[in-house]
């Protein structure tokens, strides 16, 4: 593919995961809202945290969609269930493929030699993916990692919700309990991401992010809890 094929095939992809994300809205319901709020510990008095802010609400609609329930079950499945099968068929398949999206940790390798990017996802053995909707700017981008969700859209990867930076350290915890299996954390990875992200390497101020940072070992904590 060339570099405009691609880009042209990107730009309507991104108009269709625009069309999907607003269509599987009317299959969340109040519960699941709170349920992805308090996941990141953004409840408070059993109302959603605000203002978020723009890079909030895009965490909150992550965990909405793509979260399950204490059933196992996510607004996107029963979206992919029944009002999906409306859509025109090319965006049902692109919206299977969202549904099969993986949150995980990368680390920038190299520009792609048509369009995007290389990363390593550092949880899946640094495998390697193509990703068209990031860009490398940095001089020295194998020190860059960062937390998403992405899927499969073809020849080529594309994330699905905001994109967070990751220390080093941050790296090494998550690397090592993906390892060994010992988490120190209790709730899925990605809400104890989005929660820590939200929190910004501050204490929280409201008992729904107190009940948050316990659910958090010592080496993630922040604000010295």
């Amino acid at each position: 593919m060339t570099a405009e094929e691609v880009s042209a095939s990107v730009n309507a992809i991104i108009a269709s995961i625009s069309t999907i994300k607003y269509a599987a809205r009317k299959s969340c319901g109040p519960s699941d809202v709170k349920r992805a709020a308090h996941s990141m510990g953004a409840l408070i008095g059993g109302k959603v945290e605000s203002p978020l802010g723009e890079g909030g609400v895009e965490m909150l609609a992550d965990l909405l969609f793509f979260e399950p329930n204490e059933h196992g079950i996510r607004p996107f499945d029963r979206f992919l269930s029944g009002p999906a099968r409306t859509l025109p068929d090319h965006e049902q398949e692109i919206a299977r493929r969202m549904g099969r999206g993986f949150f995980s940790i990368f680390r920038l390798a190299e520009k792609h030699e048509t369009l995007g990017t290389w990363v390593e996802d550092i949880l899946d053995n640094d495998r390697r993916l193509w990703v068209v909707d990031l860009d490398v700017d940095e001089e020295n981008p194998s020190h860059t990692a960062f937390a998403v969700r992405m899927f499969d859209a073809g020849p080529f990867h594309m994330t699905l919700a905001v994109i967070t930076s990751i220390s080093e350290r941050m790296v090494n915890v998550f690397k090592r309990a993906h390892a060994t299996g010992r988490l120190p954390y209790r709730r899925s990875l990605p809400a104890t991401i989005h929660g820590l992200t939200h929190l910004g390497g501050a204490p929280p101020t409201h008992m729904g992010g107190w009940k948050f940072v316990n659910d958090l070992g010592a080496e993630l904590r922040p604000g010295g809890t």
